[in-house]
């Protein structure tokens, strides 16, 4: 089952100032977690003329993984967090919550 998280893309894009990204995690690290980028859908039918805002990336999360997310909520404030999904629903977690589900699962 798959769960579609939306984020704005708030910034200046010519600058390439957009904080907003999506990184599955893929295992513990010695020195952190192993990330990789997913790449997003992007959505410009609302964006304004020089897509500082209105521009939205649309991304398809899958039960049984763990992801990283940088979602911009103003101009100077981002959101970050690790979260899974759960039966559709998306479940913030801590990076103590990420450390132990991995070591659970290895």
């Amino acid at each position: 089952m798959l769960t579609i998280l939306k984020i704005e893309c708030i910034g200046n894009p010519r600058l390439g100032f957009q904080p907003s990204w999506v990184r599955l995690v893929v295992s513990l690290a010695d020195r952190g977690l192993n990330e990789q980028w997913l790449k997003g859908q992007s959505d410009y039918s609302h964006a304004n003329s020089v897509g500082s805002r209105g521009v939205f990336k649309y991304y398809f999360l899958r039960e049984n993984e763990i992801y990283h997310v940088s979602s911009p909520e103003t101009w100077k404030r981002v959101d970050q967090y690790y979260c899974r999904i759960e039966n559709g629903a998306i479940l913030r977690m801590s990076i103590g919550e990420v450390i132990e589900w991995f070591a659970k699962r290895d």
